[in-house]
């Protein structure tokens, strides 16, 4: 168990369930002990805009993955973890994502606190 995990999203455009990477790091004691980042496929267009901001674009490295089969890999992770987001648009757009996917949100999303981090 640690003692939170930090959530962060990157989205394809203004459509905040668009969400093109997902990023966390999880904190024991004060230090982070363990990061994760991913891209993933949006199933949405992207906004040149956005893509300048982040520099993710179309071209997703072959890697990238849907949103729900990442969502599979990192759920029971979250699972009882209290989570931080670095603002409610990271927060909102998990959310809808996940609702947009048809996934059933860890519980720990309803305890989801955000901090300037």
């Amino acid at each position: 168990m640690f003692d939170y995990i930090i959530i962060c999203v990157e989205t394809a455009n203004e459509n905040s369930s668009s969400i093109c990477q997902l990023g966390f790091a999880s904190v024991k004691h004060g230090k982070i002990v363990g990061r994760f980042s991913r891209k993933i496929i949006p199933d949405d267009d992207f906004d040149p805009f956005f893509s300048h901001i982040h520099g993710i674009g179309p071209e997703l490295p072959n890697g990238a993955i849907e949103f729900s089969v990442l969502f599979n890999e990192i759920s029971d992770l979250l699972e009882g973890q209290f989570v931080v987001t670095p603002s409610i648009f990271d927060r909102i757009s998990f959310l809808k994502a996940t609702k947009k996917n048809n996934l059933v949100c860890p519980t720990s999303f309803s305890r989801v606190s955000t901090h300037d981090i």
